[in-house]
């Protein structure tokens, strides 16, 4: 969809390393300059309670290193404007964040 949409991601499997070196995740697409993950949340691997609590502790660590994640469902696949609008409208406000933090 974000091909589709003119928001095609930088980046597949993006890993995210603290500023020590360490590796605190792989995202499953990203746009780099606006430090912007995506992440497919599908049912399977995603739908028990160990693996909900996985994807919060994983998130909070991209948090802590300036990432922002953008969490999408096959649902979400289902209507072909939906993840490309949320995307472009993500990337244009991050890119505002990053500029006022600098």
């Amino acid at each position: 969809r974000c091909v589709d949409g003119k928001v095609a991601p930088d980046v597949l499997q993006q890993e995210v390393r603290a500023a020590d070196g360490h590796l605190v995740g792989i995202g499953d697409f990203a746009w780099l300059r606006p430090r912007l993950i995506g992440e497919a949340d599908g049912a399977g691997p995603h739908g028990t309670p160990e693996a909900v609590f996985g994807d919060r502790d994983r998130q909070n660590a991209f948090a802590g290193e300036r990432w922002q994640i953008l969490r999408f469902t096959w649902q979400d696949t289902l209507r072909p404007d939906k993840i490309p609008s949320v995307v472009r409208y993500t990337i244009a406000q991050r890119l505002v964040e990053l500029r006022l933090a600098a």
